[in-house]
């Protein structure tokens, strides 16, 4: 089974327990900081020459949840966030073609990402550990040598992927949680304005969350 096909049958799980009607219903909301560490591999394929780098930074999140039905220990629920930050690298100057111009080189961006969500929760003495998997949109952007292309050489585009994750939450007050979570993006293959130059592996972009949620 691969990590896609895990994601997208907990998500439909969690969300097919909409109709099941809920038993436990709960609407919370969370938010926090965020680091978060993106992955390039941009190929230039005349020579077949691969350039990987990747970047990290810190970012912010907010988003919106609710738990919909509970089977025995386990709580069912959605979730939807969208996440924004300083995740840009640097002009990334290496020995590899299609980055070696200065001026030009490489760079990557990841400008913001939402997420929708299925979660699976279990609480366990005063902790609640949960695992989560849906759909990611994200905006994304890079660029490559200009001479590797013969011209402009960069894509900008939104693009959609998909997440899985885990995390824990622990009670801070009677309607404040602790949460922290770590979420894996996979947004596929940008396609830059020289593909038959120059094309790219799929953007890989990975965060460790901490911040706070509130119940309703």
């Amino acid at each position: 089974m691969t990590l896609s096909t895990f994601a997208r049958g907990l998500a439909g799980a969690a969300f097919a327990c909409i109709g099941a009607g809920a038993t436990q219903a709960e609407t919370y909301v969370y938010g926090g900081l965020s680091y978060g560490s993106a992955d390039y591999g941009y190929t230039y394929e005349i020579a077949s020459s691969e350039t990987e780098f990747s970047h990290q930074g810190v970012g912010a999140f907010l988003g919106m949840g609710r738990s919909f039905a509970s089977r025995g220990s386990l709580t069912f629920g959605g979730e939807i966030d969208i996440a924004a930050g300083a995740w840009a690298s640097d002009v990334e100057l290496v020995s590899t073609t299609p980055c070696i111009i200065p001026g030009d080189a490489c760079e990557g961006s990841v400008d913001a990402l939402m997420t929708v969500r299925g979660t699976v929760a279990f609480e366990q003495a005063g902790w609640t550990p949960f695992l989560t998997a849906g759909l990611a949109v994200g905006k994304v952007s890079g660029s490559a040598d200009e001479g590797a292309c013969g011209g402009p050489c960069e894509f900008d585009e939104t693009r959609t992927g998909w997440v899985v994750g885990a995390g824990f939450t622990r009670p801070l007050t009677e309607r404040f949680d602790l949460r922290v979570d770590y979420l894996y993006t996979d947004l596929g293959k940008p396609e830059f304005t020289a593909p038959d130059s120059v094309t790219s592996a799929a953007i890989v972009f990975q965060q460790l969350r901490i911040g706070a949620q509130m119940a309703f």
